[in-house]
């Protein structure tokens, strides 16, 4: 008895520590698992900036628009594809967060371990998704 109780307290703080670093979507910060800029292209730090403005203003459909502008510099730029998916995210449109998302951990499957953090965020955007189309 006393087992089955530690057993069910630890799938409980496993719960807790889960959903307590699902990704908050008002945050557009490199993901990337390191110290880099999303981008060595300063054409795309500067459209990620002021995408980043735009977003923080509430203008979603803009910063969404200025994101692609960036992509069609990058389209490979798997940070780029999870900046995007957080917006339409926050948009509530959630079949196309988690296609792109998942369009991003593909691109950053090619280099797993640089973008472990990247691939975990786009899981739990996924996951949100699932969640909030329920």
């Amino acid at each position: 008895m006393k087992l089955s109780r530690i057993c069910v307290l630890l799938v409980f703080m496993v719960i807790v520590a889960a959903c307590s670093t699902m990704q908050d979507p008002a945050s557009i910060e490199d993901v990337s698992g390191s110290a880099s800029m999303p981008s060595a292209n300063k054409a795309v730090v500067a459209l990620l900036d002021n995408a980043g403005q735009q977003y923080d203003a509430g203008q979603l459909e803009p910063a969404a628009a200025t994101i692609e502008r960036a992509l069609r510099i990058e389209p490979k730029n798997p940070q780029l594809w999870h900046r995007l998916a957080l917006v339409r995210l926050e948009q509530g449109q959630y079949n196309l967060a988690a296609n792109l998302a998942a369009k991003s951990s593909s691109f950053a499957a090619t280099d797993a371990v640089r973008y472990r953090v990247l691939i975990e965020k786009n899981r739990e955007i996924i996951n949100q998704a699932k969640h909030k189309r329920s």
